[in-house]
Parts: C-alpha cells; sequence; structure tokens
C-alpha cells in the first residue's frame, strides 16, 4: 500500500500531531473562569416552559431523564448565575440540578440530606437516565420531546462513540435512527431518505424528499444531502413523516434539522480535540477540531468560531493505477454571533463552510468481498457547502417576532468513466465524463407567536424562497475534444403564508392544526446556450392535525395526519421535452411516549400509513444521463420504536427499530401491479442495539459499551432492468470512554468484526447496465481520541 497524505504530512507526523495536541492544551490550560452571571427574565407559568425559556436565554443545556414537572413557578428576574437561577426555578419542585459539563445541566431527584453534609460529596456514580427530556424546536415552538404529539427523533453528539461527532455526519445520525436512510455513492453527495420515501438512488434534478435544516435556515431544496460534520452541534432533529405545513414543497419524507450550539454572553469557554483513526490495512487517518466562545461585550455580544479538519484513508485498489484511492478529506468551519441589544432581543448570525474532496469512487465490479478493481479513468469528486444565515428574535407586545434570513450554496463536480457506454453515446472510448452541479438556495420567514405560556398557542408566519440549480455535463475522448451533453439550469420560486394553533380540547387532550398555502412557479432551461425555457406553475394546500391525550404524566397518546407537495416539472438531461406531474403523499400516525416515573424505562412508538401518489423518480437514460419521470402510486404501512431502560445503576440499554412495507402498486398509467416493486434504496427492516455501562473509577468516569446495528435487503431501482437486490447485513462496534473535569479519552472499533458486505448497488450511471455495482463496507478501524475543555 502506498503512504497516504494528511494535510500535507505525512501519517506518522499526523499521528504525533493528533496525540500531541491535548498535551499540548493540557500544559497551556488557564484557571477556572468564575462563574457567568445570565441576564434572566422569565415570567411565571409552568415549570417545563419556564425551563425552555431558560435555556432560550442563557445557552445553557437543561435535561432530564422523565416527564419536566408542569407545577407553577413564579416569575424569575435578575442578573444571576446558572445554578443560582436552576436553584430558584427548581425551588419546591423535589429537583436538584447538577453540572454534568461546561453549560450542561441534568435535572435529577433532589437527595434527603442533612444540612450539614455537602451536597457534592463524593459517593456512587448517578444513575444513567433512560432518555432526558429534552427542549425542542423542530415544530417552530419550543417544547418538551415528551409533549410531542408527532413523530420526531432526536440525536445527540454523545450517542455516537467517544468524541466521533468530530468526523461525525449524517451517516452517524443514520445508525441511532432507523428511519433514516441514504444512498452511499460519497460523502457529501448522497441523498437522504426517511421512512419509506425513497424515489430513487441516482442523483438527478428533481426536488429532495427530505428537507436539510440549519436552525431557522433551509440548507437544501433539490441538492444532495451536504453531509455537514456534527462539530459542536447541540442536537439534531428528526421530524418524520410529510411536514408541508412547517417547510413546504418537497418535505414530503420530513426534515433533518441541525441544531447548532449558539454564542454564550458573558462566558468564556474553549475546546480542543483530536482524533486518529488506524485502518485495518495499517492505513492511518486521523483530524482535529477546535471551538472558542468569546463575549466581546458583556451580556451584549458573543462570538462562537469552530474549525475542524480530518482525512479518512481509502480502501478500494485500482489495479495499475493506486491503492486504497477513495480517502476522502473534510475542512470546514463555522463562526457564529450574538447581539442582544436589550432584554428579550437576541440577533444570531452564522456562517458555514466545508469542502469535501474524494480520491476515487468506492464501487466494485467483482462482488461485495472484493476491494479492487480495474478501471481505465479514476473518479475523483469534490462537494462544497457554504452559508450565511441571520435570525432576529423579541417580544412585540405579548407576542414573539421571528425574523430569518438565510442565502446557502453547493458545488459539487464528479467524474465518471464513461467507456461502457460509447456506443449510446456515439462516441469512441474511452470516455471521461464531467459532471458538475451548483445550487443555491435564498430563504426568508417571518413569523410572530404567542406566548408559550398562555393556554391557547399560535404562530403564523409569511416564507419566500428562491432555489436556483445549475448542471453541466461534459464528454472528453482519448483525443481531448470535449463535448457538452447536458446544460440546463431551473429556479424555483415558493411564496406562501403558513399558521398553526394549539389548544386544549378537554383538559388531557391537547388539539394542533397546521396549514400552509403556497404558490410555486418552476422555471425549467433544458438548453442554456438557446435560452429556451418552460414555466410550470403550482398552487397548493398542505393541511396537518394533531390529537394528543396527555393521559397521565410520563405518558403521551397521539394522532397526527399530514401532507406535503412536490410541484411537477420538466424532465432535464434527456432529448425530448418530458413534462412529469406534482406527486403528493398523505400519512397517518398513531403513537405513544411513555417515561416512567422511575426514569429508568422510556418508550417512544410510532405506527404509520402513508398514500403517495404520482411519484416523481429519476432515472436512467440508455446513454447513462438522468431524467425525471412519474412512476406511479405507492402506499407503505411501518412501525417505529425506540426503547431506553436502565435495569440496574449504571447500566443502560438502548434499542431502535424501524419496520415497513413501502411498495408501488399502480403504475403511472393506472396498471395495477402483481408483482413486488419495493421502494428503492430504504430497507424493509433495521435497527440497532446498545448497551452502555457507566462507573467510576477514582476520580475519572468512564463508561463502556457495544452495540450492533442491522440494515436489511434493499432494492436498487423502480426499473426492472436495474432492479438489483443488495442483502442485509449486520455492524458491530465497541466503544470506551473516560473523563475527568475538562480531560476526556476515548477507543472506539466500527465494524469490529470485520464484516464484508454491499452498502450499496451503484457507483457509475454509465457502466451499470453492463456490470454489477457493489459498494463494499469501511473495513475495521480503530479511532483514539482525546478532548480538552475550558
Amino acid at each position: 500500500m502506498r503512504n497516504s497524505w494528511i494535510f500535507g504530512f505525512r501519517p506518522s507526523r499526523t499521528l504525533s500531531a493528533c496525540l500531541l495536541l491535548p498535551a499540548i492544551s493540557l500544559a497551556a490550560a488557564p484557571a477556572a473562569a468564575r462563574e457567568t452571571r445570565y441576564r434572566i427574565d422569565i415570567a411565571a407559568g409552568p415549570l417545563n416552559e419556564s425551563i425552555a425559556a431558560f435555556t432560550a436565554q442563557t445557552g445553557v443545556s437543561v435535561g432530564m431523564s422523565g416527564h419536566v414537572p408542569t407545577h407553577g413557578v413564579p416569575r424569575l428576574r435578575g442578573k444571576m448565575t446558572a445554578h443560582e437561577a436552576l436553584k430558584r426555578l427548581l425551588h419546591d419542585s423535589g429537583l436538584r440540578a447538577r453540572r454534568v459539563a461546561a453549560n450542561v445541566y441534568r435535572l435529577e431527584p433532589a437527595p434527603r440530606r442533612k444540612r450539614w453534609e455537602r451536597e457534592n460529596s463524593a459517593g456512587p456514580a448517578p444513575p444513567i437516565p433512560a432518555i432526558a427530556d429534552i427542549i425542542v424546536t423542530g415544530r417552530k415552538v419550543s417544547e418538551s420531546l415528551s409533549d410531542v404529539p408527532a413523530p420526531l427523533s432526536v440525536f445527540l453528539p454523545d450517542q455516537v462513540p467517544a468524541m466521533a461527532q468530530d468526523s461525525a455526519g449524517s451517516a452517524a445520525v443514520a445508525g441511532q435512527v432507523p428511519a433514516l436512510s441514504s444512498t452511499n455513492v460519497m460523502p457529501g453527495g448522497n441523498r437522504l431518505f426517511i421512512r419509506g420515501v425513497a424515489d430513487s438512488p441516482f442523483d438527478g434534478f428533481s426536488q429532495s424528499t427530505v428537507a436539510t435544516q440549519i436552525d431557522d435556515a433551509r440548507a437544501t431544496y433539490d441538492a444532495p444531502d451536504p453531509d455537514l460534520r456534527l462539530v459542536d452541534v447541540d442536537r439534531v432533529e428528526i421530524l418524520k413523516g410529510p411536514q408541508g405545513p412547517l417547510y413546504g414543497t418537497g418535505a414530503l419524507g420530513g426534515v433533518y434539522r441541525i441544531v447548532t450550539n449558539r454564542p454564550v454572553l458573558g462566558s468564556t469557554a474553549a475546546q480542543l480535540s483530536s482524533h486518529t483513526d488506524l485502518a485495518y490495512d495499517g492505513q492511518i487517518g486521523g483530524g482535529a477540531t477546535g471551538m472558542i466562545n468569546l463575549p466581546l461585550i458583556t451580556d451584549r455580544l458573543a462570538v462562537r468560531a469552530v474549525g475542524y479538519g480530518s482525512y479518512r484513508p481509502g480502501w478500494i485498489d485500482d489495479r495499475g493505477l493506486q491503492d486504497n484511492t477513495n480517502w476522502s478529506r473534510t475542512t470546514g468551519g463555522r463562526i457564529a454571533i450574538r447581539y442582544a441589544p436589550v432584554s428579550g432581543w437576541t440577533l444570531d448570525g452564522m456562517g458555514w463552510l466545508q469542502t469535501v474532496r474524494t480520491g476515487d469512487s468506492q464501487y466494485v465490479t467483482a462482488n461485495a468481498e472484493t476491494l479492487s478493481r480495474t478501471v481505465q479513468i479514476r473518479e475523483p469528486g469534490r462537494a462544497r457547502f457554504g452559508m450565511l444565515s441571520a435570525t432576529l428574535n423579541g417580544p412585540v407586545g405579548r407576542l414573539d417576532l421571528t425574523v430569518a434570513t438565510s442565502i446557502d450554496w453547493q458545488n459539487i463536480a464528479r467524474t465518471y468513466d464513461a467507456s461502457d457506454s460509447a456506443d449510446a453515446l456515439d462516441a469512441t472510448a474511452p470516455l471521461r465524463f464531467d459532471d458538475t452541479r451548483r445550487y443555491q438556495v435564498f430563504d426568508q420567514e417571518i413569523r410572530i407567536a404567542s406566548n408559550v405560556q398562555r393556554k391557547l398557542h399560535w404562530f403564523a408566519g409569511l416564507s419566500y424562497l428562491s432555489a436556483i440549480s445549475y448542471g453541466k455535463g461534459v464528454l472528453t475522448d482519448a483525443g481531448g475534444m470535449a463535448t457538452t451533453l447536458v446544460d440546463v439550469r431551473r429556479q424555483s420560486t415558493e411564496m406562501a403564508i403558513f399558521g398553526q394553533v394549539g389548544f386544549r380540547l378537554l383538559p388531557k387532550l391537547s388539539v394542533d392544526i397546521g396549514t400552509r398555502l403556497f404558490r410555486n412557479d418552476i422555471e425549467d432551461e433544458r438548453d442554456r446556450s438557446t435560452g429556451k425555457h418552460e414555466v410550470n406553475r403550482f398552487t397548493g394546500v398542505s393541511p396537518s392535525v394533531s390529537l394528543g391525550w396527555h393521559a397521565s404524566p410520563g405518558l403521551l397518546v397521539y394522532f397526527r395526519y399530514a401532507s406535503a407537495i412536490r410541484p411537477g416539472g420538466v424532465a432535464l438531461g434527456g432529448d425530448m421535452t418530458q413534462r412529469f406531474d406534482a406527486d403528493q403523499l398523505a400519512n397517518f400516525d398513531l403513537g405513544l411516549r411513555l417515561q416512567s416515573p422511575s426514569g429508568k424505562l422510556s418508550v417512544d412508538a410510532a405506527a404509520f400509513r402513508s398514500s403517495w401518489t404520482d411519484i416523481q423518480s429519476d432515472y436512467l437514460l440508455d446513454t447513462g444521463l438522468i431524467a425525471t419521470r412519474n412512476v406511479g402510486d405507492a402506499h407503505a404501512l411501518g412501525l417505529d420504536l425506540n426503547v431506553a431502560w436502565v435495569p440496574l445503576s449504571g447500566w443502560k440499554l438502548v434499542t431502535a427499530l424501524s419496520v415497513q412495507h413501502a411498495r408501488l402498486w399502480r403504475t403511472a398509467d393506472g396498471v395495477r401491479l402483481s408483482t413486488d416493486r419495493r421502494i428503492p434504496v430504504v430497507p424493509d427492516v433495521s435497527g440497532s442495539v446498545k448497551l452502555d455501562h457507566d462507573f467510576s473509577l477514582g476520580t475519572w468516569r468512564a463508561d463502556i459499551a457495544g452495540s450492533v446495528r442491522y440494515i436489511g435487503p434493499t432494492r436498487l431501482s423502480f426499473d426492472p432492468g436495474l432492479d438489483r437486490r443488495t442483502p442485509g447485513y449486520a455492524l458491530t462496534g465497541v466503544e470506551a470512554h473516560m473523563a475527568r473535569g475538562p480531560i476526556e479519552f476515548g477507543l472506539s472499533v466500527d465494524n469490529a468484526a470485520n464484516i464484508r458486505a454491499d452498502s450499496f448497488a451503484f457507483g457509475n450511471p454509465f457502466s451499470i447496465r453492463e456490470t454489477q455495482q457493489y459498494t463494499p463496507l469501511r473495513p475495521r478501524t480503530i479511532t483514539l481520541s482525546a478532548r480538552y475543555s475550558f
């Protein structure tokens, strides 16, 4: 195997640097800073809503095992530390706030101790909570997860192996949320799917069925998942099922929403971390991250900056060209600023940049056991993402005003060996096809909301979105002659008015009703050299209704209906002008959220039934180019289940399961199908099991864990000629973690059994019809990590 390079350094030097970074951090550690004092103004109301207001005003995270009490608490106003504020909010509640990390508190039962006993005296490790009742904002209001009458899952960065979030992206989230699936073509160029709402494995120009959000900003429209690294991220919220009323067109499957850590006013904090990857064949990778939070004007202005970089060694060999060619290098950074001009008002601005480079594609053609292939032309890729956003929040009388503006862009470039399609393209092999895409999304939203502490709560808003996509495909033959085969442009403009109202119909029965009225204009330009274009206009309504029965503290049973629409347009990339119609998905959910009074058991389950009409699907032409068409109607029936159980003190078992039966049952011309036509990419069954043990080693906190993840068999395409089957497989992992104060060390092993299996049956659109394609799993990798917070 040839040597790899990491940020311009040889692996041996990179390994030394990664391991040395924490030591340098330890040596440079300053003395502990004094406690930060926050300006707090929380209206009287239920405790759970007061805690939500506290987190919003301070940036301090608060979690709890079980249901947050809803008894009333008086108004809290003044300048105080987080500990003082929580102590006053929790007075006479039977709870106390225990600090578990910088700006992170856990609510737990207050011990009955004598006055002379010290609260922080040494003792056994506190029990691991089943699932913390955290505050979520995916439905555009702050609410406790246990009170959400809709299928919503939350991924917390500490759910992945110790400090692995430094290099974790959407694949790590999918490992914990089985309802989330994706293709596996290249980092920064894959497509996300939620539940059984998958239209195609091919990356054409149709709008994505999953909307990616970053805080209040729309990050994608018809672009692939940018695979943003979850560095210094508070959580990821997965809203399952159609989200048309809240997020507009295209969100048929749901929303993938990243919630970042905002700057904290009046608090100085920093963090450094590094990790080293040891691959099964001796290849070395690694990376480092850094974060700093700086107050610029006390209690008024703060900035938070994040930087990261990582190198992942490859595992696919191109015979005669190079070994381990499918390496990837990721670099990125984020800077955020928060300004609080007056009490209750905040202005947040953020910029995010990320670049992912890959040395080659990662498929083989012999079988899934093989890690080598023979190709004529290497297939590198590059994915760049950038975003600027600003959000203004504050009270206007008895209402809350939110104004959110963002613009983001993605540039994706991929090279394919098109030699196998030489006859169809009327050219002479060898052939190289360079596929370049540019995406830009501008998003503007203004909404007002009633005070969430009122019995009748509502919000209403206006939304404007403009998405522009460019695609260019150039074919180059052996003589260097270049021919442009694709040169297209699409602009989508959407204007909408939306709202939601919630109230208590009965003491234990809550109702949420939402709707969105929108107008969507799509301008398709199939050949930019001639300027010929076609316009498609579409007006529609997306409603939703949720019923929540709060049977008892800690038990919520809910029903939800919602829908979403994806407008039609003109197929780009083909030789003929072909229109495709709008598709629509309607979904019913029946679910429950249960947390035992002891906090040792948590259950989150939802059964769903969906109907998807006039499905838009990207498909391959004989030339290997991609076009879009309607393929028919489908229905899906499924179950999502998440269970967390603490059988003994210090032990925690977490299981997640997704079962679904998603099938195409009628073709676009109305013919009822008698054969089994699965929805592509998504498995019928997927799930995971993780056992975690938390304990103390002297003054150190430690935990060890083992996990198994199963991904069931999948099919590739609606096209009978390309309906390739991918067998199911199971991945195992182990991890260990130790921490004392600001110091953390970790070790994890991914694919511990080092199995060989096919994760995705596609890699090259120009040769897929001629040869079977397999995407092997990444072989066993050991990761060593270290982190220091100060």
